[in-house]
């Protein structure tokens, strides 16, 4: 996907953010920025002789840091003939628009390593985009939608534009079952991916 256009998509869905969460007067979304997650992830990696299907697992974190303001970081480990690693760290901000409903964004440092053996391997450090809504459902549960833009081209050979959709509902006082699918564009084609575990709110 040309540069010009990821980095626009992305420029014009944290402005439309920002711009929903002032006109919201501050109505109160009521969310939990302070978390940890972690579960099963699976991803295809289709690259024409080298196509893979990866599995491994996620953890990730969120914590609070003032009102609207909060830092995330998350580290992935996948495997099959490929193994990828990826880490991110990096602060965000959320804006409420509604009772229930949530904007928000982040800007990471990416780190991304591709293994095919010993002898083939690449690493490097970028960095990521991302904005989303979080909205309440129902009283037990929440979506979320999430589109990232990550530059570690070093490695993948191009800008990536993910996209996420991710269902929780709660099991227990503070604990979330997570379901999520994916779509990453590396490699040759899109690419799906699913991830299934749980989240402890603090």
């Amino acid at each position: 996907m040309p540069k010009r256009v990821t980095i626009a998509l992305t420029s014009g869905l944290l402005a439309s953010a920002a711009l929903t969460g002032q006109a919201a007067a501050q109505a109160g979304g009521g969310f939990n920025y302070t978390f940890i997650e972690g579960g099963l992830a699976s991803q295809e990696y289709n690259a024409g002789r080298k196509d893979q299907d990866l599995l491994g697992t996620q953890i990730a974190g969120s914590l609070a840091l003032a009102p609207g303001l909060f830092a995330v970081a998350d580290y992935e480990y996948l495997n099959d003939d490929l193994s990828t690693t990826s880490a991110s760290i990096g602060p965000g901000a959320h804006l409420p628009a509604a009772a229930g409903l949530d904007f928000y964004a982040t800007v990471t440092l990416e780190y991304l390593e591709y293994d095919w053996d010993d002898r083939n391997s690449e690493d490097d450090t970028g960095f990521g985009v991302t904005a989303g809504v979080r909205y309440a459902l129902m009283q037990r549960t929440e979506i979320n939608g999430e589109i990232e833009y990550v530059d570690v081209d070093e490695v993948t050979g191009d800008e990536l534009l993910n996209l996420y959709a991710t269902a929780l509902y709660e099991l227990a006082p503070r604990i979330e079952g997570v379901g999520e699918l994916r779509i990453n564009d590396v490699g040759e084609e899109d690419n799906l991916g699913a991830l299934i575990g749980a989240r402890y709110n603090f």
